[in-house]
């Protein structure tokens, strides 16, 4: 079954709540996508391997993300972008498919439009005050172990591999309220946890010491991977391992 999560049908329903967002409803260029298989199984490789053949997933096209694998379990997974080069693998629980999935599909759509990170902040805690998005029903958990985390670095002006790592949804949590700080997470005690993205679809991140396994990526996205000098906090990339037994 093929179900669509079509980016002008949600931008409808959301226009009167996002200031300039017609930018939604365009087409993905065919230069930003992955064959389905390959994206299909990046997006599961967020979850460990004994998760996956109960898990759904979504493809990108060029018309929007498609529910290419409908599945009864509780993860849904998805490879969102922060930028056309970007992939970033994750798998939200069936609290989060209800509530964080529609804010990745807004999210990766401002940023394959170009839209600055400034401004795609602006409008989701606009669409979020609005009532468009709201935050998880219950604490839960995404999967975000896939060794292959592409994400866009600003600052950098390139893409940075972000080693694998578990989220749990804290919605209006800070790094204040728990005590936590990004550098030490990162750099200094992995492991130690800390927030990110504060507001509604705030998440608590903690690292973890292995991938899951990788098999199926390398398999389906033979030269479709980026290559990408720099790990987030200075660790060589696991990207050169041609498979392992990891979780």
């Amino acid at each position: 079954m093929r179900t669509a999560l079509n980016l002008p049908v949600l931008a409808g329903m959301l226009l009167p709540l996002v200031a300039g967002a017609e930018s939604i409803t365009r087409s993905v260029g065919e230069g930003t996508l992955l064959p389905a298989v390959c994206e299909e199984a990046l997006a599961l490789s967020a979850l460990p391997k004994r998760l996956r053949d109960d898990a759904s997933a979504y493809v990108l096209t060029a018309t929007g993300y498609e529910l290419t694998r409908e599945r009864n379990g509780p993860f849904t997974c998805i490879v969102a972008r922060n930028h056309e080069d970007a992939l970033i693998p994750q798998c939200p629980d069936a609290a989060g498919a209800e509530s964080i999935v529609p804010g990745i599909v807004l999210k990766s759509q401002w940023s394959l439009d170009g839209v600055a990170a400034d401004e795609r902040e602006t409008r989701f805690r606009k669409v979020a005050a609005d009532g468009g998005l709201k935050a998880p029903s219950r604490p839960g958990v995404s999967y975000m172990m896939s060794n292959f985390n592409y994400v866009w670095n600003a600052q950098a002006g390139g893409l940075m591999r972000v080693p694998p790592h578990v989220m749990f949804y804290a919605p209006g949590l800070s790094n204040d309220d728990i005590g936590g700080s990004i550098e030490e997470g990162t750099q200094k005690n992995r492991g130690v946890p800390f927030i990110i993205e504060e507001g509604i679809h705030g998440y608590m991140i903690s690292f973890v010491e292995h991938a899951s396994d990788s098999k199926d990526v390398l398999a389906a996205c033979d030269g479709h991977l980026p290559e990408v000098a720099a790990t987030l906090g200075g660790r060589r990339s696991g990207g050169e391992e041609t498979a392992h037994d990891h979780p």
